[in-house]
């Protein structure tokens, strides 16, 4: 990312208590503008996203 070198993700997230969560990111990363594209909800309560990075 910090060479501009991703310009789509899919991320998926558990719904599982973390106490005050867990960064996906390090601080300190660069700046973007993401595009949220499709959501998918699974009956095990997986939530999937995909995102592109915008142009």
């Amino acid at each position: 990312m910090e060479h501009h070198l991703i310009d789509e993700m899919i991320i998926s997230t558990v719904p599982v208590t973390l106490g005050s969560g867990v960064r996906l990111f390090q601080a300190g990363f660069p700046e973007a503008k993401w595009n949220l594209h499709e959501v998918k909800a699974y009956d095990t309560g997986l939530v999937q996203m995909r995102w592109s990075l915008e142009k």
